[in-house]
């Protein structure tokens, strides 16, 4: 993303017909309405996105880093062909066997790639259907979408993320800092909860802590702030 390699990324799906799988940090390289998004990967869980790579023989990773998500998920039997593209050498371990490692900017060797697809596959792109993904990508959506409409108060962050994300432009960008608000914005440390449950039996220790006055937070900085009492009020 911040090496403005997305626009080459998206030809290379669409020149292929490969599905496309971004990281945290990768989002928004491809749109959420593009056929070849296959969305998210997620944290150390198993989520629908797991069965694309469970059905592929190749994986390539672009500006892909170890530690936002460890190849042990996604390439559990270490059966993947691995072709990594990235501007430094690829950090090796048994879970990431590189086949090949193709060190450069990575918005000008995906140039490169997708011209040579050109040249050598004249008049035969894409190389595969998108739609074969079709069946999995609108399971991923329909997940996305299932508590959209939820009209239980306080609002669930399903329903929040589904009306802000209702007026936003494919070009507008959403900012998020760093920490569990990723994941869950509701009162408490939610990641660290999460993994403490999933640790240690369902138990956890008290990561509960009261929000400020968002509204009055707001006009301290001199911004608008309104409290929303109820489902609706934010659309």
């Amino acid at each position: 993303m911040r090496k403005r390699a997305a626009k080459q990324l998206r030809r290379f799906a669409r020149k292929t017909g490969i599905p496309a799988v971004n990281t945290f940090m990768g989002k928004g390289a491809v749109a959420m309405s593009d056929p070849h998004r296959l969305f998210t990967m997620g944290l150390q869980g198993r989520d629908h996105v797991n069965k694309a790579f469970e059905k592929s023989d190749t994986v390539i990773t672009v500006g892909y880093v170890l530690v936002e998500i460890a190849p042990v998920f996604w390439n559990p039997d270490y059966d993947k062909t691995i072709i990594h593209i990235d501007f430094m050498p690829a950090e090796i371990d048994m879970d990431y066997p590189v086949m090949v490692d193709v060190v450069s900017d990575l918005a000008d060797a995906l140039w490169q790639i997708n011209e040579g697809l050109n040249a050598r596959f004249e008049g035969k792109l894409p190389l595969y259907d998108i739609n074969d993904w079709a069946e999995l990508r609108q399971t991923i959506v329909d997940d996305l979408a299932a508590e959209k409409d939820d009209d239980s108060f306080p609002m669930k962050p399903q329903r929040i993320i589904n009306d802000v994300r209702s007026f936003l432009a494919p070009e507008d960008i959403v900012l998020s800092d760093v920490g569990a608000h990723k994941m869950w914005i509701d009162g408490e440390y939610g990641l660290i909860k999460w993994k403490q449950q999933t640790h240690f039996d369902g138990k956890h220790s008290d990561l509960a802590f009261n929000n400020p006055d968002f509204e009055m937070l707001a006009k301290s900085f001199g911004m608008w702030g309104k409290v929303v009492d109820g489902p609706g009020q934010i659309t």
